[in-house]
């Protein structure tokens, strides 16, 4: 799995979260959460998700910005949970920060 920032939009940092099983398993759910230095959650808008249930998701996700203090980052967490067929399910997660 991986977690891409890609850019900025006025407001909105964007980018890709992308979950690959591998066989007998696939991808149930994904998750993201942003929070700052202070540990306060950013608003996360997760949008155009494709493959779900399959081998290969991914999703297009959007990080509302606020007024960040100079030198701070805030601290961007993709979850992605796989499943095999029995419906057991493992957790993955991958952190990013940003500003890098």
């Amino acid at each position: 799995m991986r977690l891409e920032i890609e850019f900025l939009d006025i407001g909105l940092l964007k980018g890709h979260v992308y979950g690959d099983a591998e066989e007998g398993w696939r991808v149930a759910e994904m998750n993201v959460t942003a929070v700052d230095h202070r540990e306060a959650r950013w608003g996360v808008i997760e949008t155009e998700r494709e493959g779900f249930g399959s081998a290969s998701a991914n999703e297009l996700i959007e990080v509302r910005l606020q007024e960040l203090p100079r030198g701070q980052q805030i601290t961007v967490t993709a979850t992605v949970t796989f499943e095999d067929g029995s419906g057991q399910r493992q957790g993955r997660s991958v952190v990013d920060r940003w500003p890098p």
